[in-house]
């Protein structure tokens, strides 16, 4: 099988595909970052996962319709990324 037959199964308001290879668990997602590489997802397993940048703009989006209690470290990356790409 292949990931997108496995995607198309998981529930996707609890998981959500970051990579042509990646699916992650959002409530493992403790931090996005933006590297050199690419945006980055920091798991709380302590994995770091790149983002594909095709998929950024809808891995974000998906991120911020999270309840708000697990979004704390989320909105703080999100408003360093604003500022970095601002100015």
């Amino acid at each position: 099988y292949t990931i997108k037959h496995y995607e198309l199964r998981l529930p996707s308001n609890q998981f959500i595909r970051i990579h042509q290879n990646c699916v992650v668990n959002r409530a493992f997602v403790q931090k996005i970052q933006l590297t050199h590489k690419g945006p980055q997802i920091n798991l709380s397993t302590g994995e770091r996962v790149i983002i594909s940048r095709r998929r950024w703009p809808a891995v974000k989006q998906a991120l911020l319709t999270e309840p708000v209690h697990s979004l704390v470290d989320l909105t703080k990356s999100l408003s360093l990324l604003r500022r970095k790409f601002s100015g």
